[in-house]
């Protein structure tokens, strides 16, 4: 009777699930061809502030140590526990890639204007 039962299909995994192009490029497969050079596409499909970010936005980078601090180091007004380090470099992680993605919206649009 095995033989005669359809093969199961296997799921693939979450993680491994493509949600559009851009970020399939973000990955940097090699399967998407492009006729920009590889360079230059993984830098079109990346977003997030930039390494430097602490010359370029030292206000901004202050005020990401200073969310951190406040969400790892217990104080005597809260009513919460911190939270672990593990979890608070997710959430400035996530904060980054926002702020990195915001700001190129943003120069893009004033760019635009002019």
């Amino acid at each position: 009777n095995d033989q005669n039962e359809p093969p199961i299909k296997k799921q693939p995994l979450f993680k491994s699930v493509v949600v559009n192009q851009k970020q399939k490029n973000r990955k940097g497969s090699n399967t998407v061809k492009s006729s920009v050079p590889d360079d230059k596409a993984k830098d079109e499909n990346q977003y997030g502030l930039p390494l430097n970010c602490q010359t370029l936005y030292p206000k901004l980078s202050k005020e990401l140590d200073d969310f951190y601090f406040f969400m790892t180091e217990p104080t005597a007004v809260s009513q919460d526990s911190p939270i672990r380090p593990a979890t608070a470099n997710v959430y400035l992680r996530h904060a980054r890639l926002f702020l990195g993605w915001y700001i190129s919206e943003e120069k893009l649009r004033l760019s635009n204007e002019n």
